[in-house]
């Protein structure tokens, strides 16, 4: 099996109501993964974003740290990281991420107004966030589970977390957890909507 476990980093949070890449949506600010082929690391990848006629979010910077002037001085074109992520669906990596239909969702945006194929139907994920549900098992007011948060699937794994990583720090975070889901079903495709 090939996957890779994807992060990103946006400039804020979507309106889900509307396209991946209408005015307004977030915009990729950094991307990075692990690839793995038969559970061993074969590549890992990250890069910030230099912004191209955007920039940062108040409450986007308070959570991830980035400024738009740092991302100016240390980013690299978005291109780059589209390359990356194409690298990764062309050679049949099964995509995993916490909440990876948002980590796709952004992706999506850049590759459509890059001019790019988005790759939407044949992006083959594996969400965490939708696993650690049925394992953590947090219930919601009207019953039944809710999906739990990052820091709360990892104290259940007592996988160490803090509110604030580096790009590997996260990444090993997020190998650490999918090792502890013990995931074996195959791909799922995102269910939320074609935009």
């Amino acid at each position: 099996m090939r996957y890779a476990i994807i992060t990103t980093e946006t400039s804020g949070l979507f309106d889900y109501s509307k396209p991946a890449d209408s005015p307004g949506q977030p915009r990729l600010a950094a991307f990075g993964y692990q690839e793995f082929v038969d559970g061993e690391l074969d590549t890992t990848y990250f890069c910030y974003i230099q912004p191209a006629g955007w920039s940062m979010q108040a409450g986007a910077t308070g959570v991830n740290g980035l400024t738009t002037d740092w991302l100016e001085a240390n980013g690299l074109d978005v291109e780059h990281a589209l390359a990356e992520y194409v690298g990764l669906l062309e050679r049949g990596c099964t995509l995993v991420g916490y909440a990876i239909d948002f980590d796709c969702k952004v992706m999506r945006g850049e590759l459509r107004r890059a001019g790019m194929l988005d790759h939407y139907k044949a992006t083959e994920v594996i969400s965490m966030q939708r696993v650690a549900r049925d394992v953590c098992k947090i219930p919601t007011i009207s019953g039944g589970n809710r999906f739990p948060k990052l820091h709360e699937a990892c104290a259940h794994f007592d996988i160490p977390w803090k509110a604030r990583m580096t790009s590997q720090e996260k990444l090993d975070t997020l190998n650490a957890l999918f090792v502890a889901l013990k995931i074996s079903a195959g791909p799922s495709y995102p269910i939320e909507d074609v935009k």
